[in-house]
């Protein structure tokens, strides 16, 4: 993940995330610093693994269940969902290619991407998502950040293979926004039984192996449906590997000695000066969390 200068804070697109790097990095929904030279490469060659040195890690590997938060958790690689957003906050395609509501906005109809494959090889038709909202809705199944970014879906109904309507239990322009990829992530049906042990989603990176605050194994997706600008098939690398670090000074020391490529923060006072001591060999972007929702009454 990198940037030109020093300084940016407007986060990656899903395409940015998966294009940015080749050998020694991926772009991230998330700001962060990463060497300078990987991050110069602007069409990189494949292969090679990022080891990412997150400042958190999810409490568990059900993605319905546990929060997979793009910022602090590497399993977040391993999901998609109806829509994304691109880098400007506007909501684009992801497993659904188009959408639209009645008048009223009591309805949406989802038409999804044809021929895109869950990790195990399940194709993702209306049939799934439709068991995927039903099990993060089931207050046994699905954890109360999950449940309630989808509060308002009242049910889904499965139109043919491919399209689906969402009814709102009140009238939403919403809807679209509750159903992206974070935090509404979609996971292969048939794997829902196992879920806590060897998740299953749709996304650019596949599960290998996680032991939480150690290390978070993945792998490159062979048949992940996105692609590049130029139409070559994405992602680059061929791993992503988690090292979760929970104290800075340890995640600062981590990234300055090459265990991991990329953090995603460091500790307030440590910017100033690894900003004037270091920006030759790092790329830092600068965020704030002075204020981080607005919170509408939609009622």
């Amino acid at each position: 993940m990198a940037r030109e200068q020093i300084g940016h804070a407007d986060a990656f697109s899903r395409r940015e995330f998966l294009t940015s790097t080749g050998g020694a990095l991926v772009g991230m929904s998330m700001l962060g610093t990463a060497g300078q030279a990987a991050a110069a490469k602007r069409h990189p060659q494949r292969g090679g693994s990022l080891n990412y040195g997150s400042s958190g890690d999810a409490s568990g590997l059900d993605a319905h269940r546990h929060n997979t938060n793009h910022i602090s958790t590497p399993l977040s690689v391993m999901y998609s969902g109806l829509t994304d957003l691109d880098q400007q906050g506007n909501i684009i395609p992801g497993l659904a290619e188009s959408w639209e509501s009645n008048k009223d906005l009591t309805a949406w109809v989802f038409r999804l991407r044809k021929g895109v494959l869950f990790h195990n090889g399940r194709e993702v038709d209306a049939e799934a998502i439709k068991l995927n909202f039903e099990r993060i809705k089931n207050p046994k199944t699905g954890g109360d950040w999950e449940r309630g970014a989808i509060a308002n879906v009242g049910s889904v109904e499965i139109i043919d293979r491919y399209t689906l309507r969402i009814k709102a239990v009140v009238p939403a322009v919403t809807i679209p926004a509750n159903v992206m990829h974070y935090p509404t992530r979609m996971i292969a049906p048939d794997a829902f039984d196992t879920a806590a042990e060897h998740p299953v989603g749709t996304g650019p990176f596949k599960f290998v192996s996680w032991t939480r605050y150690s290390e978070t194994h993945m792998v490159r997706f062979e048949n992940y449906w996105e692609t590049d600008a130029e139409g070559n098939n994405l992602p680059y690398l061929d791993a992503v590997i988690g090292k979760p670090k929970r104290e800075p000074s340890i995640r600062l020391t981590a990234l300055r000695t090459g265990q991991v490529h990329f953090i995603n923060t460091m500790a307030q006072a440590d910017i100033t000066p690894f900003e004037e001591n270091h920006s030759d060999d790092y790329q830092l972007w600068k965020w704030h969390t002075g204020g981080m929702f607005a919170v509408f009454n939609f009622r």
